[in-house]
């Protein structure tokens, strides 16, 4: 069951542009990972990552894994929310969990787990957090903590093994 998209942040918005449909009459792959991608960049905005970080630090976050989830097709013109919440963090790596939502229907219609590592510009290098980073970290932990859990993230790709037909 998705979560209610009325009661998260949300970290970008978009309406689907007829150049991104594609040959299967909805939106692309691509413009799904794209709208993530700056659904994430919004998030780590507000937690304090974003481009001001970047300059100052000479560090960066960046994508190291992910896992999208298609639940619904989104086509021209539908309006789209995307949020992202924390999962876990650790001294080098983070892991968001993004959720696309269709403003006027309300459904899910995607979504998408970030694990993201924290490089240093200078060596092209993953690098740990340093306190200051730490700490804001922790405080959105905190935050999405008091969010409640957070359904879905984690869920692996497979094929589950089917049984024989003994037939």
């Amino acid at each position: 069951m998705p979560t209610n998209q009325n009661t998260l942040p949300i970290h970008h918005t978009a309406i689907v542009e007829d150049a991104w449909i594609d040959y299967n009459g909805h939106m692309n792959v691509a413009y799904y990972t794209r709208a993530f991608d700056l659904g994430t960049e919004g998030f780590l905005e507000a937690i304090g990552f974003g481009a001001a970080w970047r300059e100052r630090e000479n560090k960066t976050m960046m994508a190291v894994e992910s896992h999208v989830v298609y639940e619904r097709e989104a086509h021209v013109g539908d309006h789209l929310d995307v949020s992202v919440r924390m999962v876990d963090h650790d001294d080098k790596r983070v892991h968001v969990y993004c959720q696309m939502f269709d403003r006027e229907e309300g459904h899910r219609a995607a979504t998408c787990e970030w694990l993201m590592l924290q490089v240093d510009f200078a060596v092209r290098r993953a690098t740990q957090f340093n306190d200051d980073e730490r700490a804001r970290l922790a405080a959105a932990q905190r935050t999405e903590a008091a969010l409640g859990p957070i359904e879905g993230a984690g869920r692996s790709i497979g094929l589950k093994k089917q049984k024989p037909d003994p037939s």
